[in-house]
């Protein structure tokens, strides 16, 4: 594998990939103003939120955090429900006292203000944590829940707005300066505000399949 979830951004600054994939939640201190996107209550769908992305990132929202890259497409996930492996769940006092897992710092403050514990995890460890008992849940949207297999060590969803993640389809400065005026005409054609608006469609797709799979 070239490229992961953590490492996406290295990749492509050090041209070992030449397009890149990922969400910038997982580099936090890269992006800081991208944040925004995790906030609760702040979108309905991804179609949504990946049109509202690509606008602010057109109108300068973003600042530097993009400035080394030439970003193809936005999209905002959909936003995050609860997940727990036993004990009741009707409502966010419910994570009182126990251990969730949270992945930026809007969700741990919440987590924190109902009394419960914010965890860590790489989402790639998110399955073996809870399995194990190290985390009692975690805050994620239903892709991620189906996507890494959690439906398979939780057993109680409460869902609810608790923020969003952003995605990012992106090329170096570089590498995008160098090809042709025909080859980046091509490329945005697909890309753009049209591109992420159509790219979080596919995810309210793919989240709705999700929920009813769980």
């Amino acid at each position: 594998m070239l490229a992961n979830h953590q490492n996406f951004y290295d990749r492509v600054s050090d041209d070992v990939i030449q397009i890149g994939w990922g969400m910038t939640i997982f580099n936090p201190g890269r992006f800081p103003r991208t944040l925004v996107s995790t906030l609760p209550f702040m979108v309905e769908t991804a179609e949504q939120g990946s049109a509202a992305l690509c606008a602010m990132y057109q109108d300068g929202a973003f600042g530097d955090d993009l400035a080394d890259i030439q970003p193809l497409l936005f999209v905002e996930f959909p936003q995050s429900s609860l997940h727990t492996k036993g004990g009741a769940l009707s409502a966010m006092d419910d994570v009182k006292g126990r251990k969730i897992i949270t992945t930026g710092p809007a969700a741990a403050a919440m987590v924190e203000d109902h009394g419960g514990a914010p965890l860590s995890f790489n989402i790639a460890e998110q399955y073996e944590a809870i399995q194990r008992g190290a985390a009692d849940g975690t805050i994620l949207n239903f892709t991620g829940v189906a996507g890494f297999r959690l439906h398979e060590v939780t057993d109680t969803h409460l869902v609810a707005p608790l923020g969003g993640a952003m995605g990012l389809v992106f090329m170096s400065k570089d590498r995008w300066n160098a090809l042709s005026e025909d080859a980046r005409s091509a490329i945005m054609a697909e890309s753009g505000c049209d591109g992420s608006r159509a790219f979080g469609q596919f995810i309210d797709g793919w989240e709705a399949d999700a929920m009813a799979m769980i």
